[in-house]
């Protein structure tokens, strides 16, 4: 039996973690935390709450924070909300615009599938300036979680390809 080759029409990217560092992002909302709660001491918490995360406690970061500071748990799911949804301060990997202008150049149609929240994600790609590069952007969360294959035969449609033509890019084999 002789395998069928098909030319590569479409790259399709994940984000995080493949795009830009996602420890930027969250290290963002920290600061942006911090900011909120006293912005005299804005780089204190920023740190504090990086070396919690460091120190293999990113689960309980805001916990540890509020105990810190004083503050009651009640103010947890407001800040976990502007944690969340706050503008962040990151920048795509180093090579990464290169990479998409050679992809383009060469005829490739481009796309994002991400399993993050749609708000948030929208959010990070509107922070990293990369949005307007890709041909089509599926947030898996509205349609079913990778590893699903349902976002990239969504992608491929959107894109007018083949999945058999789709090449995806990503940091977890899942």
């Amino acid at each position: 039996m002789t395998a069928i080759s098909r030319p590569v029409a479409a790259f399709l990217f994940d984000l995080d973690d493949t795009l830009y560092p996602e420890q930027a992002w969250r290290f963002s909302g920290y600061r942006a935390i911090a900011r909120y709660i006293a912005p005299e001491r804005e780089n204190e918490l920023a740190a504090f709450c990086a070396a919690q995360e460091v120190l293999g406690r990113r689960v309980g970061v805001l916990d540890a924070l509020v105990d810190y500071c004083g503050m009651s748990r009640y103010f947890i799911p407001s800040l976990l909300g502007l944690y969340h949804f706050h503008r962040p301060k990151i920048v795509p990997y180093l090579d990464v615009f290169e990479v998409l202008l050679v992809l383009q150049h060469h005829g490739h149609k481009l796309g994002i599938v991400t399993n993050g929240n749609y708000i948030i994600q929208r959010t990070k790609l509107s922070a990293l300036g990369i949005g307007i590069m890709f041909d089509s952007i599926i947030h898996a969360d509205l349609i079913e979680p990778k590893p699903s294959y349902k976002p990239f035969l969504v992608a491929a449609t959107s894109l007018g390809v083949e999945t058999s033509e789709c090449f995806y890019v990503g940091n977890d084999p899942m």
